[in-house]
């Protein structure tokens, strides 16, 4: 498989549904880098979440290969008073496709795309100190470590530290990748 083979867009209603099943799926492979769903959002959470994203402070993208949804990321704004200028990351990529450059795609179509957002001034993201990959790649995007929460997530016997990570300021309008 070849990277160059992915699509990569803005998700569509269209894509609803296959996006709603790329995230139950991920989230049944177990990984101790998310936390455990449970039962998963409500078809009202999902409709929400979908009509949140198409806002003028958030997108999600998606990857497409040979018409199957392999992957997402975006920025979700941050509904806090006196944060409002600030949007929080994520990315996912199905288990088949990672380590293959998909991520870091996803990642340099949202920078891009918050990068002409002038509402936009910090974008922040949390990530599993366990996962030095997904570290390298924000970092090498431009992000800075901020802080570390230690012990923050635990899942049965395994307690991971979370990286607290933001870019900030002009450095928005200007992505390394």
């Amino acid at each position: 498989m070849s990277v160059a083979n992915i699509e990569y867009h803005v998700v569509r209603s269209a894509d609803e549904a296959a996006y709603k099943q790329f995230m139950t799926d991920l989230f049944a492979e177990g990984l101790a880098v998310l936390p455990d769903r449970g039962m998963g959002p409500t078809d009202e959470q999902w409709t929400e979440f979908f009509k949140r994203r198409r806002s003028d402070h958030s997108v999600l993208f998606i990857a497409e290969h040979e018409g199957r949804l392999i992957g997402g990321g975006g920025v979700g704004r941050i509904e806090q008073p006196n944060r409002e200028h600030s949007v929080s990351l994520a990315l996912n990529v199905s288990k088949e496709y990672r380590n293959q450059g998909i991520g870091r795609m996803l990642l340099r179509h949202t920078l891009r795309w918050t990068s002409v957002t002038p509402a936009i001034e910090r974008i922040e993201l949390e990530v599993t100190a366990n996962n030095p990959g997904a570290i390298h790649l924000y970092q090498a995007a431009g992000f800075s470590v901020e802080g570390i929460k230690r012990g923050a997530l635990k899942k049965g016997d395994l307690v991971l530290d979370i990286v607290q990570m933001a870019i900030v300021g002009s450095s928005v309008r200007s992505p390394k990748l």
